[in-house]
């Protein structure tokens, strides 16, 4: 296996603990945000359990008035369900832009998470960060509206009661000569009725500040479980990263040793074959395959000149025969060569002898030879 194949091995291994790690985390925070959503739905359905059972003892309380109030008490529920419905519309039209919002977010984290890969801890960083401000926008925002809601509340409350007020008061004015007793009565009744209304609306706030502290709470221990939980498995992925990169890197460098040594051993081997193939060119045994004399004449002597290297000049041997000039040439050989276990040794002896024939006859005693520049040269006299 070579190294790029192990680099694309470990990219691969790499690769796939990334996406199984993205996918975990995707997976953790799904099911947060889902469990959230069920706790808020949770608490909203209690809080309108509660709105009818409240309306519902008013309604009750509300038949013990006397005829008169009727239309009154009627006109009352009736603004009291459009006010409950308007809240509920605005409770709805609340939850469904925090999910858009969450959703909108949470595609955005997704994004910046595909978009950083390689940058894990920074990726949480910013995604605690991320966290926190929506956290405390949307408490910022549930605190405001509920705020609103109260005040508004407030208004309307005031407004119906001075409303109340105005009508008690010409109901009796319309009917003070007729009955003095009856506007006493009246009157008792409206103060009671009154303080039996703020009794009721201060329970029901304080009710509403109870469930809405214990959901705060849920929301803040959950989150801090989640968070450390992340924490945890981003620890263990990067922990178990680590030890996978040095593993592979220790083979890389266990690897890259074992090619050292085995280049180091080619380039031995191939030095050792290129000094042999440089050995065996400079032997005349494979570079002669021939002499190739030249003969020069002159007006008292000739000169024969045959190239032929340094190392040979020794094995070149000239004679004379009447007009002819013989040269001979001893070329030798010798080689070992090892093939597993055995040995074996080559000695070869091989004479080239090349003859030139002249117009005259020579002197053989003056013969006079010289070697220059890989060149050997015979001068030889006429007889």
């Amino acid at each position: 296996m070579s190294i790029n194949e192990i680099d694309k091995l470990s990219a691969a291994r790499l690769e796939n603990v990334k996406r199984k790690t993205t996918k975990e985390i995707s997976r953790l925070e799904d099911n947060h945000v889902r469990h959230k959503e069920q706790v808020k739905k949770s608490h909203e359905l209690e809080l309108v359990d509660l709105q009818h059972k409240n309306l519902n003892q008013l309604a009750k309380e509300s038949e013990k008035k006397d005829r008169v109030l009727n239309q009154m008490r009627h006109h009352l529920d009736m603004t009291q369900k459009m006010t409950d419905k308007e809240i509920d519309d605005l409770k709805t039209n609340l939850e469904e832009t925090k999910s858009s919002e969450y959703h909108k977010l949470a595609a955005q984290r997704e994004q910046k998470r595909a978009d950083h890969d390689l940058n894990m801890e920074d990726m949480n960083s910013r995604f605690t960060t991320d966290h926190k401000e929506l956290m405390n926008h949307h408490s910022e925002r549930l605190s405001k509206l509920n705020s609103d809601k109260t005040a508004e509340y407030a208004d309307k409350d005031h407004f119906y009661d001075q409303k109340l007020t105005t009508q008690t008061h010409d109901f009796t004015d319309k009917f003070r000569k007729d009955a003095l007793k009856y506007e006493q009565v009246k009157f008792s009744q409206d103060n009671q009725f009154k303080k039996e209304r703020l009794d009721t609306n201060y329970r029901q706030q304080v009710e509403m500040d109870k469930i809405s502290t214990k959901h705060d709470q849920d929301l803040s221990a959950k989150d801090k479980n989640f968070r450390k939980g992340l924490k945890e498995q981003n620890e263990f992925y990067e922990k178990k990263f680590a030890d996978n990169l040095k593993t592979r890197n220790d083979e890389l460098s266990r690897l890259e040793n074992l090619n050292k040594k085995v280049e180091s051993k080619i380039k031995g081997d191939l030095q050792e074959k290129i000094e042999f193939q440089i050995t065996r060119s400079d032997d005349p045994f494979y570079r002669f395959t021939e002499l190739k004399p030249s003969l020069k004449k002159f007006e008292n002597h000739i000169e024969i000149s045959v190239p032929v290297p340094e190392y040979s000049k020794s094995d070149i041997q000239l004679t004379i025969n009447n007009k002819d000039a013989i040269l001979n040439f001893n070329r030798r050989y010798d080689d070992v060569r090892q093939d597993g276990v055995s040995t074996n040794k080559l000695h070869k002896v091989e004479t080239y002898t090349t003859k030139l024939t002249t117009d005259f006859y020579l002197d053989a005693k003056s013969v006079k030879s010289t070697y220059k520049d890989g060149m050997m040269t015979y001068e030889i006299k006429r007889a």
